[in-house]
């Protein structure tokens, strides 16, 4: 199970001057920025993108490995890691959509969008959800997108 949804990622400059930022645990995800304050900021939604594709096409969720130096750690926003969380739960009960709905006495359509990544779905909602199936508890943490990782 994952414990942590905060994946390192690289940052270079690119020949434009642009700051190119990459995950090397979700191939292909890779996104830029005029700066380094933009370049964050970018990152952290090509992250939620990368694992909404992988969720979408039903692939197993990379663990983020452990930072190496000079590399930043950008957290999958709260939404998205609580989908992850969700879904992952419901896979381990295997449960779909329907088995989802029995399990939480819900429209078989509600429990679909609980589990789409791509559906806007508030916070306490996925909390209750992830509660009625006894996956792990979320924890919130708090830190700055502009520390490196000293680490090698």
């Amino acid at each position: 199970m994952l414990r942590d949804l905060s994946y390192p990622a690289t940052l270079e400059i690119d020949e434009d001057g642009r700051v190119v930022v990459g995950f090397r645990d979700l191939v292909g995800a890779q996104t830029d920025g005029t700066d380094r304050a933009e370049a964050l900021d970018e990152a952290q939604d090509c992250l939620r993108e990368a694992v909404a594709a992988t969720l979408r096409h039903k692939e197993p969720l990379p663990e983020p490995s452990p930072p190496q130096a000079g590399e930043v750690m950008v957290p999958l926003p709260l939404a998205m890691a609580a989908k992850v969380v969700l879904i992952h739960a419901a896979r381990e009960a295997g449960l779909g959509p329907r088995g989802l709905a029995a399990e939480l006495g819900c429209d078989p359509k509600e429990a679909q969008r609980l589990l789409d990544p791509d559906h806007g779905t508030r916070i306490e909602r996925l909390t209750e959800a992830i509660r009625a199936l006894r996956g792990p508890w979320l924890k919130v943490s708090l830190c700055r997108p502009d520390v490196v990782s000293e680490q090698s």
